[in-house]
């Protein structure tokens, strides 16, 4: 048989739901949909184990402390489905320690009222009171800092390698280095890969940094800004919990937290330059120097240098709330920035919901289409 389109046809390989990317998200949405007796494949470009994303690392942030409250709902739906995820792989993944946000007295008002409106508990302590619970902090004259108990970490390889485990034993398939290299809806979608052709009835794209190559061309790109930003890590002298500087109401800056079975992890919440997600990252000395300082400040319990340093890479959107949402027979689940993995189990029940054709709480908000 002479190749041709009827050829290419029949050497295409099949399935139901096809998800593209292998970090937090996609990982969550395959066990979430797999759970529901969907047929999935996972698509992942590097190994399941690489370091070129956004998900890698042994610990994040857990915390209900936004001041807004679709973001405390949606911390609060999360926990739940951490501890099923525990349970499911038999091994830790979320610690709960506490968590601490400060800074000047304003910029905390608008996260104690959302706290408040949604009954999670806190307590607001002044500078004194923080440095005497909490020795490894030295926080400014007349500032305050906010509690919340209920905070901790989580531990990043833990959740998306044991999620990538639960999806394949509820029968995902996981194809490791494979990548996606074009999309064509019509109907259901082609999928182009650089080991052969794809049929999938639905495309659950999670790809973060490298979406908007298999969007443009559909007319579809979401405004994302990938930046490459860099951690710090720490020897000290005590226990730590995480924090959160907030230089401005709604927003924050510094931040830090055990890092897992380290002492501190430590970073500047977007301050990295803008990168192509193709190029390995190098460590920036001068943005390393920059966190020692603000470790050496507010820390003191800490050495005045880090052990180490490593890049990652933030995908964010202009207003930085993430893209949930579907258009045609591709739901999109991208643009997390710095603040999405914590959210990341009940992210995939959202995304297998949309391709349910469920409407999402939120929706609105997470719409793709409110950058036009």
């Amino acid at each position: 048989m002479t190749p041709g389109s009827g050829y290419h046809r029949a050497m295409e390989r099949r399935t139901e739901i096809a998800v593209v990317g292998g970090g937090i998200m996609g990982a969550a949405a395959a066990w979430q949909l797999s759970r529901r007796g969907r047929r999935v494949t996972l698509f992942e470009q590097f190994t399941l184990n690489h370091q070129r994303g956004s998900s890698h690392g042994a610990a994040r942030i857990f915390r209900f402390a936004y001041d807004i409250p679709d973001y405390v709902r949606l911390a609060q739906a999360s926990l739940p489905l951490w501890r099923e995820v525990e349970a499911a792989t038999g091994q830790e993944i979320l610690r709960i320690m506490g968590g601490l946000d400060f800074g000047a007295p304003d910029t905390l008002e608008a996260l104690a009222s959302t706290l408040s409106d949604a009954d999670v508990p806190y307590e607001r302590l002044s500078a004194a009171a923080v440095a005497a619970r909490y020795p490894a902090f030295r926080l400014e004259p007349g500032w305050e800092g906010i509690v919340q108990p209920q905070g901790g970490i989580l531990n990043a390889d833990r959740c998306r390698l044991g999620l990538i485990e639960i999806a394949r034993q509820t029968g995902t398939e996981v194809l490791a280095e494979t990548r996606v290299t074009a999309l064509e809806p019509d109907g259901g979608v082609t999928m182009r890969t650089d080991r052969g052709d794809w049929r999938a009835e639905q495309v659950v794209l999670a790809a973060a940094g490298w979406s908007d190559e298999l969007l443009a061309p559909l007319g579809l790109t979401i405004p994302l800004t990938v930046t490459r930003e860099h951690v710090a890590y720490y020897r000290l002298d005590g226990d730590i919990i995480p924090f959160i500087l907030h230089p401005e109401p709604g927003r924050f800056h510094f931040y830090g937290l055990p890092n897992w079975d380290e002492d501190l992890k430590a970073g500047i919440n977007l301050a990295g330059p803008e990168t192509d997600p193709r190029q390995v990252g190098v460590v920036e000395q001068a943005r390393i120097r920059e966190i020692d300082d603000l470790v050496a400040r507010y820390i003191p319990g800490a050495d005045s240098h880090s052990l180490r340093a490593e890049t990652c890479l933030y995908a964010s959107t202009p207003d930085d709330d993430f893209v949930l949402d579907r258009v045609g027979p591709i739901v999109l689940g991208i643009g997390f920035g710095g603040h999405g993995f914590k959210f990341g189990a009940m992210i995939g029940t959202l995304l297998a919901d949309l391709v349910e054709g469920k409407t999402i709480p939120a929706a609105e908000r997470f719409s793709a289409t409110r950058f036009r």
